[in-house]
């Protein structure tokens, strides 16, 4: 007898992140008050036949608790989301890098008579942390598909010091030059569940230079004169050297294209089982969990002034295969 598979559909919410302007010209992702603020958060969350799901906190304090659990429910509110993110105290994006895509550093520039550059742990509010509970009777596996990353298109920003490269490399003439550039670019979003790590960014083309930039460009440029990293050095010259050892060493967290993520009915992100249970009137649920990190990647040849003053919608949508 075989057996039958059954896909249960989630459309999980549009979040719309709006970028603020800066207030600087010597604009640097670890400096100081250069932040990306969230507007507002668009759309609901809506479970399939079936599959029910929650918004969870965890609790810093003990291990395996959780300091808040949402109702369970087929439908999560905007409400809901934006209460969440008032909760945890998150009011803007400051530019981070992590290694892992779950833990997250920033670096920081001192000024004085001798300015340096040192790093430091980011924090909870630096970045958005969401966590969900599925449940449901059977088991499978959950994946994420259709995933989609945009913004409301193409910015072209005027340079409004010295001369730089962009991201490909090509000279960005002082005062009057143009770049052209989109927040997406250095946007990154990662999710853990069980068994699973994934970490996605945008697919590389159409302006965009994937990661701390391209090492095999033709003609050959240094990372160090590309982008945003050459845009830093422009405006600091004195901290090359070490802006440039900082750059060597960073280690960014592997990620997926976006079209790589969606191939083949998506990717798997988590699990049901029954490891994890719960029973309620009698009926036993089984439970997964799954976490979502969303970052502005600091050390991205995109992540400098012109991706500021824009906005960001990331359309997360999973299905619950079961066997």
């Amino acid at each position: 007898m075989s057996k039958l598979s059954r896909k249960i559909l989630i459309s999980v919410f549009t979040l719309v992140l709006t970028v603020a302007a800066l207030v600087a010209t010597t604009y640097a992702w670890f400096t100081l008050g250069d932040t990306v603020s969230v507007g507002q958060v668009e759309g609901s969350v809506v479970s399939g036949l079936g599959l029910e799901m929650r918004l969870v906190v965890t609790d810093p304090q003990n291990e395996g608790e959780y300091s808040f659990k949402g109702p369970w429910t087929s439908y999560i509110t905007s409400d809901d989301i934006n209460a969440y993110l008032t909760t945890i105290n998150f009011n803007e994006f400051t530019a981070v890098t992590s290694s892992d895509g779950e833990t997250f550093n920033k670096l920081q520039m001192s000024g004085g008579a001798s300015p340096s550059l040192t790093t430091t742990a980011a924090l909870p509010s630096d970045y958005i942390k969401l966590e969900f509970e599925f449940r449901t009777q059977g088991q499978g596996d959950i994946y994420l598909y259709d995933f989609e990353m945009s913004d409301n298109g193409i910015v072209t920003w005027t340079n409004d010091g010295v001369k730089f490269n962009d991201p490909f490399g090509v000279e960005v003439p002082a005062d009057t030059g143009t770049v052209e550039e989109q927040i997406t670019n250095s946007l990154r979003v990662s999710f853990f569940g069980k068994d699973s790590t994934l970490v996605v960014e945008k697919d590389a083309g159409d302006g965009n230079v994937r990661g701390k930039g391209n090492e095999d460009l033709e003609p050959s440029v240094e990372l160090i004169d590309q982008g945003a990293h050459s845009f830093f050095v422009s405006r600091n010259e004195h901290l090359k050297s070490t802006y440039e050892g900082l750059l060597g060493t960073a280690d960014l967290v592997e990620t997926k294209d976006v079209t790589e993520v969606n191939d083949e009915g998506g990717t798997k992100v988590t699990e049901v089982d029954n490891t994890n249970t719960e029973t309620v009137n009698t009926i036993t649920y089984n439970i997964a969990t799954l976490t979502v990190y969303i970052w502005v990647e600091g050390w991205d040849v995109n992540a400098y002034n012109p991706v500021f003053g824009q906005q960001v919608s990331v359309n997360l949508n999973f299905r619950l295969q079961q066997d």
